[in-house]
């Protein structure tokens, strides 16, 4: 019988310890918030001066395009409800994530948290087809003649990206996560009522 109770005192025990722990770790977002810089970097007519570089390589936007239906607030910026393409970017030490609208940078936002990832555990990896066993001599015949006739030139990979976002504080603030390559970056911003 003693055994049964030490046994029941010790999982309580271990379960508000890791209770506490998880209490803890949750961030403070008001103090984040209240923390991050103003990025101001001076843009020639607001344009990002690496675009036209980047758009050379691929035949679609290399950067994902999103919307917001809510007006959000950022330690320098109100961004009003609308489309926005996001471009990750790091000057001068600090890394920030550029929002344009209609090719104009209409934003600076700082990342408060960059870290790497694993690409294969985020981005959704496509099977490959299957190729039924009439068609296989027919497939080696295609690359036997695209040998012979010399290499194509093959466009760019697109890059991977995928968005992630939560309401968070009570619905006080607006956790946005971007999934670029290797790299999560995560802002944050002030639901404005």
């Amino acid at each position: 019988m003693k055994k049964f109770f030490i046994i029941i005192l010790s999982f309580i025990c271990i379960n508000s310890l890791c209770l506490a722990q998880e209490l803890n770790d949750k961030p403070n977002y008001a103090e984040i918030f209240k923390n991050m810089p103003i990025i101001d970097i001076p843009y020639l007519n607001s344009e990002d001066p690496y675009e036209y570089l980047q758009y050379e390589k691929y035949i679609y936007s290399p950067y994902p395009l999103v919307k917001f239906s809510l007006k959000l607030q950022t330690p320098g910026n109100i961004l009003k409800p609308g489309y926005y393409l996001l471009t990750p970017r790091a000057e001068n030490g600090n890394d920030f994530v550029l929002f344009k609208q209609n090719g104009k940078i209409v934003a600076i936002i700082p990342v408060y948290e960059k870290k790497a990832v694993y690409p294969k555990a985020i981005y959704n990896q496509k099977p490959k087809p299957e190729i039924p066993l009439w068609k296989k001599p027919f497939t080696g015949l295609k690359k036997g003649a695209i040998k012979l006739m010399g290499k194509r030139k093959l466009p760019h990979p697109q890059p991977k990206y995928a968005m992630d976002s939560q309401f968070v504080d009570g619905e006080k603030y607006f956790l946005m996560t971007l999934y670029f390559e290797e790299y999560a970056y995560k802002m944050l911003f002030k639901v404005v009522r």
